[in-house]
């Protein structure tokens, strides 16, 4: 059933599934500017219902992907979506592999995905959303402008799917500015990488994405914990391009909101309501 042929008085039913958890700062951004762009948008109060990857705590794979969707199968067996909203890059794979053969007729809506690459896999007619676009020249910019000559550049993230596309990204522009020294330092132990940045004499780190970063036993650190270890390294300067990141002892350049990304992809669902075709 389109929106359209909704009828007014009926409530809009929209599943979200995100690709981190709850409590992930980036993934609340998203959800609450979302849902709260949603609500302003609507007549009436939209039934919203949630569920949550986890997959920085735990590894998505095709048969994570096939429990998790036989899961949701058999608790929305009746709930009927009118729309579908997912997150970052697992989430809108597991979209495009899962939710579209649950829910063949719904429409999906989707945020802060980093790797353009999936942009070959998508059925525009039903699929649409809002890309998230580091801005690593300006914040390189804005660097040079404060600090003059920085030296050492070191982008620092977890090694995930998410880390891989943003490396992509630094690489392209690094590549237009050949007098400028980076080093790519990823991995899933923060005590391996900090190990590493100590190596390196008063480097200026470029957080990408630290979700996935565990300590020694295993463990996922939150972003309080982690973002403290890196600050109180041998870093030089830690500047952040996102928003959930700004804690004390990281500089802000320009930063991609996730309360942003959330309301813009609820705009694209609003006027989809509205009668708007997702491939105009």
């Amino acid at each position: 059933m389109t929106a359209s042929q909704a009828p007014a008085s009926d409530a809009v039913r929209v599943l979200i599934v995100h690709a981190y958890s709850q409590e992930y700062p980036w993934t609340k951004g998203q959800h609450e500017g979302f849902v709260e762009s949603l609500k302003q948008g609507l007549t009436l109060q939209p039934t919203i219902k949630a569920e949550y990857l986890d997959t920085k705590r735990l590894h998505y794979d095709a048969d994570y992907a096939d429990r998790f969707a036989d899961y949701l199968k058999r608790k929305y067996r009746n709930f009927n979506p009118v729309a579908l909203y997912v997150t970052d890059d697992n989430g809108l794979s597991f979209g495009i592999e899962k939710l579209s053969v649950l829910f063949p007729d719904t429409p999906l809506f989707f945020s802060g995905v980093n790797d353009y690459s999936i942009q070959s896999k998508l059925d525009r007619s039903k699929v649409t959303g809002v890309f998230e676009k580091k801005e690593i020249g300006p914040n390189l910019d804005l660097l040079h402008a404060l600090f003059g000559d920085v030296g050492h550049i070191v982008a620092l993230g977890d090694g995930s799917n998410t880390y891989q596309a943003i490396e992509r990204e630094i690489r392209q522009e690094m590549a237009t500015r050949p007098l400028m020294k980076i080093t790519y330092l990823a991995d899933n132990r923060l005590d391996i990488i900090l190990s590493r940045l100590a190596q390196i004499e008063r480097p200026v780190v470029l957080l990408t994405t630290l979700g996935a970063l565990q300590n020694s036993q295993g463990e996922i650190l939150n972003l309080h914990q982690t973002i403290s270890q890196i600050t109180l390294s041998s870093a030089n300067v830690v500047v952040s391009m996102e928003d959930a990141y700004l804690l004390d002892g990281v500089l802000g350049g320009y930063v991609t909101s996730g309360h942003a990304q959330g309301s813009t992809a609820a705009a694209l669902l609003l006027a989809y309501l509205d009668g708007q075709q997702i491939s105009s």
